[in-house]
């Protein structure tokens, strides 16, 4: 029951962003990426991807496979005193100190050959817009200094000195 009451969760989901510009340009930019990339893949599902005779026993596969206490962190916000009752059904989650690498398959998610790309995408709202984007190696051995927020803060702070302001003198 659960399960398929998710399965049209996600689908209604899929149907509300197949409106939205830029859901349809993130899925441009994964269609034309490395087949080989995490990157690569059906980011949302639909009643087509997920309503398969042995989705809940995939599930199940995947929940004593991946699951594993070492990986997780709770915050539970309640007004009454709920600790005991959550310890008792986190206790049932099992400790198999599964490795944290996110991602099992680190590809690249473009090769040189899929970068320099001029692409023209129909938006489903009025106007215009360039964008360039700039793809970098994988900062995941940092993820906890998380370096690429610095690098969008420069790029996107708007004081006077700054990138934008240049770019914005320029008319551009």
């Amino acid at each position: 029951i659960y399960v398929d009451k998710e399965i049209n969760i996600v689908n209604s989901e899929f149907e509300k962003n197949k409106q939205n510009d830029m859901w349809r340009e993130n899925h441009l930019f994964k269609h034309i990426s490395n087949k080989e990339s995490f990157y690569n893949s059906f980011s949302t599902g639909n009643l087509d991807t997920l309503r398969k005779d042995d989705v809940y026993d995939k599930l199940l596969d995947f929940y004593h496979e991946e699951y594993s206490s070492n990986l997780m962190n709770v915050v539970v916000y309640h007004s009454e005193d709920v600790e005991k009752e959550v310890c008792e059904v986190l206790e049932t989650i099992g400790n198999k100190n599964l490795s944290t690498t996110p991602f099992k398959n680190l590809e690249k998610p473009y090769k040189e050959n899929d970068l320099c790309k001029f692409l023209k995408i129909k938006t489903i709202k009025k106007g215009k817009k360039l964008k360039y984007k700039f793809f970098i190696d994988s900062d995941l051995k940092h993820f906890k200094n998380s370096p690429t927020s610095l690098i969008s803060f420069l790029i996107g702070h708007e004081s006077e000195g700054s990138i934008h302001s240049l770019l914005v003198e320029e008319g551009l």
